[in-house]
C-alpha cells in the first residue's frame, strides 16, 4: 500500500485536505490508498477515477476511433443527488466512503469497455462507447434503478443510498 501512496502522493492527497488535523488526513490517505488498492484488485484504473486529464484523453481516443468507423459513443454525466447532507451530517470519511461505494457501483455495472471517471465534487462522467443515445439513456436508468435498490453505506445506524441525475449526449465525430 505504501507505494501507491507514494505513487498518489502524500503531499498532493494531504494539501487536497488542508481543513482536516494532520492525523485525520493521513487516515483518509490510508483510506484512499485502500480504495485504489481494491480498485486495481478489481480491474478498475485508478487513474480513470481520478484523474480529468484521462477522461479527456478517453474522449479524445473515442472521437478519433468515430472518425474512423463512424460508431457511436456518448458521454454522461452523472451528479450524486444529496450528497452535501451526506458530508454534512456524517462527515467527509462518510462521504468519502459513500463516493467511492458509488464509483464501484458504477463500474461494477458497466460493460468492460465503458469508462466511469470522477468530473470532481460528487460529479461522474460516463464514456459509452459503442452506445446510441436511447442505448444509453437506457444505461442511466438501469444504473439509476440498481444502484438506488441497495445502501451504498451504513453511517450511523442508518442506510445511505443514492439518486443521481445524468444527462446523455452523443459524441460527434464532425466536431471537435
Amino acid at each position: 500500500m505504501e507505494a501507491v501512496l507514494e505513487a498518489v502522493g502524500y503531499d498532493a492527497v494531504l494539501q487536497a485536505h488542508g481543513e482536516l488535523e494532520a492525523e485525520s488526513r493521513r487516515e483518509n490517505v490510508r483510506t484512499l490508498g485502500q480504495y485504489i488498492e481494491l480498485s486495481m484488485a478489481e480491474g478498475l484504473s485508478p487513474v480513470e477515477f481520478m484523474d480529468r486529464a484521462a477522461l479527456l484523453q478517453r474522449l479524445q481516443s473515442e472521437l478519433s476511433r468515430l472518425r474512423r468507423q463512424g460508431d457511436h459513443c456518448c458521454v454522461a454525466l452523472l451528479d450524486l443527488d444529496q450528497f452535501k447532507p451526506v458530508n454534512d451530517q456524517f462527515g467527509h470519511l462518510i462521504g468519502d466512503r459513500y463516493l467511492a461505494a458509488f464509483a464501484g457501483a458504477l463500474s461494477a455495472r458497466l460493460r468492460s469497455y465503458d469508462a466511469a471517471f470522477r468530473y470532481g465534487g460528487d460529479e461522474f462522467v460516463l464514456c459509452l462507447p459503442q452506445a446510441s443515445e436511447q442505448e444509453a439513456r437506457g444505461v442511466i436508468e438501469r444504473l439509476r434503478r440498481d444502484i438506488g435498490e441497495k445502501p451504498l453505506v451504513k453511517a450511523q445506524g442508518r442506510d445511505l443510498f443514492a439518486a443521481f441525475s445524468a444527462g446523455v449526449a452523443a459524441l460527434d465525430a464532425h466536431k471537435s
